[in-house]
This record gives C-alpha cells, structure tokens and sequence, in this order.
C-alpha cells in the first residue's frame, strides 16, 4: 500500500488539499481496492478475458451464418438458372447488369 499511500501524499500535496494522516491512509485504501476490482470489472484478470471471448465467438458464429446465406444464394440463383433452362444469373441493380455463371 505505500505506492498508493505515496500517490495520495503527492495529490494531496499538489492540489493544496489539507488531510490528516489517517485521511492519506483511509484514501489510498479505497483507491487500492478500487485498483484491484478495476482488472475483475474489465475482465483484465481473467484468462481468457470472457468479454474477448464472447465477442471472438460472436465473429466465428456472424462468419458461419454469413457463408451459409452465401451457400443458400449460390444454390438459389443455380437453381432458378437450371429451371430456366440457362447457365447463367443476371442482376439488375441500379441501372445495371451483372451477369455471373451459375455453379
């Protein structure tokens, strides 16, 4: 606890704040204790942090669902291509035309 006590002295000291030496010590206390439940409320002291861990899990599961709409397109267009008796699928959008090969 001195880092603390240490960092409290010098605040107090610059900012002309008048505190009693029990004032110091019960402050750097709290500013400790806040210190250590900082990690635990940000996730910092936990291996893996859950937070990352979601969110790199929330990506894989977008991804997986992304290349499966792709999928579910890719057989829509050949589908519809194959019933109308042709190869390829055409797209109008905003004036113009693309044309792709039906796989």
């Amino acid at each position: 606890m001195n880092y603390w006590k240490t960092c409290i002295e010098e605040a107090v000291s610059e900012l002309g704040i008048q505190a009693t030496e029990q004032q110091i010590k019960d402050l750097a206390e709290w500013v400790e204790g806040s210190h250590d439940n900082y990690g635990m409320m940000h996730g910092h002291d936990c291996i893996p942090n859950p937070a990352e861990t979601a969110r790199k899990e929330d990506a894989r599961r977008h991804e997986t669902e992304m290349r499966k709409a792709e999928e579910r397109e890719r057989l829509l267009k050949k589908n519809i291509a194959s019933r109308y008796n042709t190869d390829v699928w055409v797209t109008v959008r905003d004036g113009g035309v693309e044309v792709e090969r039906a796989r």
